[in-house]
């Protein structure tokens, strides 16, 4: 809220919100963020000729121009194993890059809202995440049958998609609330994300192996990201000698950027209606 004092002029000042009202208050939405998560989903693809397909198609399409170029061109690999590979990488990648830029506006993005009634601005970008998860989670079915038709079959191991996914979801939404925050007080934060998301789908091992990386491989598990790349290849590819690594950082990132992010909202979530 606003107050006005003799020698400040007007100041932005609110009450902390404690963190288990702003826990409870969340999950009291949870209605709220389902609904809005499929209008947001439908809503996106309503009007486009070929409809839901796009939400599945894209991950494939990149995966595909990837190996192409990075077999026929640049010739890092070879065959029909080296697109489930990649594929592997694209697949939880894409659902990453398209939900955390997007969540980083969407409380700035929705001030109509914000300004009329109160409910936690935690549900904006929980709703990007469960809005992005409808057309996620058949890109994974894809996945499935490109490993089968590449012969390469599926075991046991694809029970790795399970902590995959878990951790994909964590990861996506401990950045997404924290950023979301951040890009209420600072604008250019939208223009931060687009260009560390252009230099960090290179940075991630999503066309190349860890090892292949010479004197990089041993920065790369410290990558938030490469712990859920190598635990969705783990599940219809294989497993990298620097799995183990990869996945405790990831959880290490997740656990900080959550804890970060839901101190952030904490402390600034009745005042967030007042900078929009």
């Amino acid at each position: 809220m606003a107050v006005r004092t003799a020698d400040e002029g007007f100041v932005l000042r609110g009450e902390s919100l404690p963190l288990r009202m702003l826990l409870r208050d969340t999950w009291r939405s949870r209605s709220l963020v389902a609904a809005l998560s499929r209008q947001n989903f439908y809503t996106r693809y309503r009007r486009a000729s070929l409809g839901l397909i796009w939400a599945v198609s894209i991950p494939l399409l990149q995966a595909l121009v990837l190996a192409f170029v990075f077999t026929q061109i640049i010739q890092i690999g070879a065959g029909s194993h080296y697109i489930v590979f990649v594929l592997a990488g694209i697949t939880p990648w894409g659902f990453f890059s398209g939900s955390v830029p997007a969540a980083t506006t969407s409380i700035v993005d929705n001030p109509a809202m914000s300004t009329r009634i109160y409910f936690p601005r935690l549900v904006y970008p929980t709703v990007v995440v469960g809005s992005n998860l409808y057309g996620f989670l058949p890109s994974v079915v894809i996945l499935v049958g490109a490993s089968l038709v590449s012969g390469i079959g599926v075991g046991l191991r694809l029970l790795w998609l399970v902590p995959g996914i878990v951790l994909l979801l964590g990861l996506t939404t401990a950045f997404s609330i924290l950023f979301s925050a951040l890009h209420v007080y600072f604008r250019d934060m939208r223009y931060f994300v687009q260009a560390a998301f252009m230099a960090w789908l290179y940075a991630t091992p999503i066309i190349y192996s860890i090892a292949q990386a010479q004197r990089f491989a041993g920065l790369l598990p410290f990558n938030p990201v490469s712990g859920i790349v190598l635990t969705f290849r783990a599940a219809v590819y294989g497993q990298d000698k620097h799995f183990g690594l990869s996945i405790v950082m990831t959880v290490v990132w997740t656990i900080v950027l959550s804890v970060v992010g839901l101190l952030v909202h904490r402390r600034y979530d009745r005042v967030f209606s007042d900078l929009l």
